[in-house]
């Protein structure tokens, strides 16, 4: 009960930060990059509450049930940080057949995750884990190694998006862009870390708690010149 409770406060605290930034950021600024921002800010959400219940879940079944509404938040926040990257750096403009052709793997992902069952193509196998925080011990299969691959296409796409515009944008704007940078490349951590296990922490705790000090980071970078306005 104690690691359910640690978990809900987590979950509580990402929910209130994330919402609260999310619904200032799309209500008062004018940028157009407030959108995927604001979104960005409920697929973390969505990933902390989700992990919670799959923790917490007593058996395999509702585990994986849990899992793949986790898997929701995880394949929105992908293109939804490249769509931020990009608008934000405003370098390159992406029309609606670009995002569309950047999102239609997610969707893909997420079909082969629902009916992994049939295929076993995500996950080859799964089994309860003993370690509370990792819920479940998973043998991935090559849909799970595609994804990661596309995941880090993504996260890298953004991440040099932002390199490139922090290095080429004024001295006077530097800071802010240099503070955006450096909350996404904290989420681009935390979240390889999960994919590459290295790490003691269990990912899913990892990239919640990483979020938690990142948020508030990329809102104050992205939207601080407007802070008084809003």
């Amino acid at each position: 009960m104690e690691d359910v409770a640690f978990l809900a406060v987590i979950a509580a605290i990402l929910t209130v930060i994330s919402a609260g930034l999310a619904y200032i950021a799309w209500r008062r600024s004018r940028r157009e990059f407030r959108k995927p921002f604001a979104l960005l800010m409920l697929s973390e959400a969505i990933i902390a509450w989700a992990y919670l219940l799959d923790a917490a879940s007593p058996d395999l079944a509702t585990k994986l049930w849990w899992n793949n509404i986790e898997y929701i938040g995880y394949l929105a926040a992908l293109p939804l940080f490249l769509f931020f990257a990009v608008q934000f750096s405003g370098d390159v403009k992406l029309g609606r057949r670009a995002m569309a052709a950047i999102a239609v793997p997610a969707a893909a992902f997420y079909i082969l995750l629902l009916t992994n069952p049939y295929h076993h193509l995500f996950y080859v196998s799964t089994q309860i884990s003993d370690d509370f925080y990792r819920s479940f011990d998973a043998v991935y299969g090559p849909a799970f190694i595609a994804y990661v691959i596309y995941a880090v296409a993504l996260l890298t796409a953004g991440m040099a998006a932002l390199v490139r515009h922090y290095l080429h944008v004024s001295r006077a704007h530097r800071y802010r862009v240099g503070i955006t940078c450096m909350a996404c490349g904290l989420q681009v951590m935390v979240v390889t870390l999960n994919y590459l296990q290295i790490h003691a922490i269990p990912g899913c705790l990892l990239v919640s708690l990483g979020f938690l000090v990142s948020d508030v980071l990329l809102f104050i970078g992205s939207f601080g010149f407007e802070l008084f306005s809003m």
